[in-house]
């Protein structure tokens, strides 16, 4: 499955985006992950074994998106549930707490789908 990801992902290059999900994380994640995609998006408890760090408010997720973007990410996001989301870039590597509406949750199996569909078509509305 390694060699998959590894010769999908960097379509990016070809003008085609690409994000990169890490679930289920692993703590020794290949280093090659982070560089693959255009935009790298976890939950916290991912980003928390991804990085070491815990991750249990926006700024935390911020620092620990912090060290997912030295390590080669072009675009970071740490999804937070209720507390929404933080994103940072290359271009702009300042933490941007993003907030979402509480809603009530009804289904949540394809969550990560939705997300990242989101994600992807709010980022590259052109």
């Amino acid at each position: 499955m390694l060699k998959t990801i590894t010769t999908e992902l960097p379509f990016h290059s070809f003008v085609v985006k690409t994000l990169f999900n890490p679930a289920p994380a692993i703590a020794d994640l290949d280093p090659e992950f982070y560089t693959l995609s255009d935009v790298f998006c976890c939950n916290e408890s991912e980003a928390e074994i991804l990085t070491g760090l815990e991750v249990g408010s926006p700024t935390e997720a911020g620092k620990a998106a912090l060290v997912l973007l030295e390590r080669g990410c072009q675009v970071v996001i740490i999804t937070l549930g209720a507390e929404g989301c933080v994103m940072l870039s290359q271009t702009e590597p300042v933490p941007k707490h993003i907030p979402t509406e509480k809603v009530k949750a009804v289904d949540t199996t394809s969550e990560r789908v939705a997300i990242a569909a989101d994600i992807l078509s709010s980022v590259w509305k052109t």
